[in-house]
């Protein structure tokens, strides 16, 4: 991560902590890091749309509160009935604290997209947590797109809504992001077919961003992308190695 992005990082994740701590989540180890992915993305977008940069860190912590605040429900386990409950509760803090900041934008407009955005999500989560089993892979990935990224979009709807690769642009992204995600956690298990399909699915990417615009790295999406896609074609071809001398 460039340096400038990594400064900048650090001023929203200090924003953002302030925001979270409270003396008991902090006393019963409730702690969280606001996800860095989400927030390189909603620069992106920032920068895509000209916004002034003195509006970036407020409108980022709200984004960064509120995804954490919904993923936190993901994150539950069967541990401590005690733990469970608070990191529940956290999560609902994490996301109250969302609305005041953003009220203080005073972009409502975005509010209301940002809150069909949770809709959308918590359906998808619903969706995904009932009927897994009888999911096809793909169908399955179409929910974690949603889940992962329709903040986004709601972002980059708002912002960018006279821009017409966006769309297109974020979806990338998250698809790339799911892709290492996976690969990290090695969920793929290293197979040959799933190393196929892992290139399968860079191959849809680059194909959907050159099919709206040439990729440019001054364009701070593609540039991003071209960030996230780069380590994932690295990775890649060194499990596609070992299979070969294995």
């Amino acid at each position: 991560m460039p340096r400038e992005i990594s400064e900048r990082y650090l001023s929203v994740a200090q924003k953002f902590y302030r925001e979270i701590e409270h003396p008991y989540l902090k006393t019963n180890q409730v702690l969280q890091t606001p996800s860095r992915f989400h927030f390189e993305v909603g620069l992106g977008i920032l920068k895509a749309a000209s916004v002034p940069e003195h509006q970036w860190d407020l409108i980022l912590t709200a984004l960064l509160l509120l995804q954490k605040g919904l993923s936190m429900h993901d994150e539950i386990d069967e541990k401590i009935n005690r733990t469970r409950q608070l990191t529940i509760l956290a999560g609902d803090f994490h996301s109250s604290q969302y609305y005041r900041l953003i009220a203080q934008t005073g972009e409502f407009p975005l509010m209301d997209l940002l809150a069909v955005s949770v809709a959308e999500m918590n359906e998808a989560k619903m969706t995904l947590l009932i009927s897994q089993q009888k999911l096809s892979l793909e169908e399955q990935k179409q929910l974690r797109i949603i889940i992962e990224g329709r903040l986004l979009e709601a972002l980059a709807e708002y912002y960018l809504r006279h821009e017409t690769h966006w769309k297109s642009d974020i979806r990338s992204l998250v698809e790339a992001y799911i892709l290492h995600t996976d690969i990290e956690f090695r969920k793929f298990n290293l197979r040959p077919a799933h190393l196929r399909q892992a290139y399968d699915c860079l191959t849809n990417i680059l194909d959907r961003v050159w099919a709206h615009s040439p990729i440019s790295l001054d364009d701070p999406l593609h540039a991003l992308l071209m960030d996230y896609i780069q380590p994932i074609q690295e990775l890649l071809e060194v499990r596609q190695w070992v299979e070969g001398s294995s």
